[in-house]
């Protein structure tokens, strides 16, 4: 057992920490937008709506900091 785990422990390092990637880039297929060329971590669509989610919390947290503020005078 313990065997086992150092030998996959040592191709782990072997391979600079990274699992090998036995697709190319036009096999892949998003898994956002189900379009071949790229993973959802570089999906456009992807990336658009994490921004807009982000934009959204930080004005509602501004929003909320603004309103306790105002309470307060």
């Amino acid at each position: 057992m313990i065997a086992k785990n150092f030998k996959k422990f040592m191709r782990f390092r072997r391979n600079g920490g990274r699992r090998q990637q036995n697709a190319s880039n036009e096999e892949k297929l998003c898994y956002k937008c189900h379009k071949p060329g790229h993973m959802k971590m570089d999906c456009p669509i992807y990336k658009r709506e994490k921004k807009e989610r982000r934009d959204t919390i930080s004005s509602m947290a501004r929003e909320k900091r603004a309103r306790a503020s105002s309470s307060r005078s």
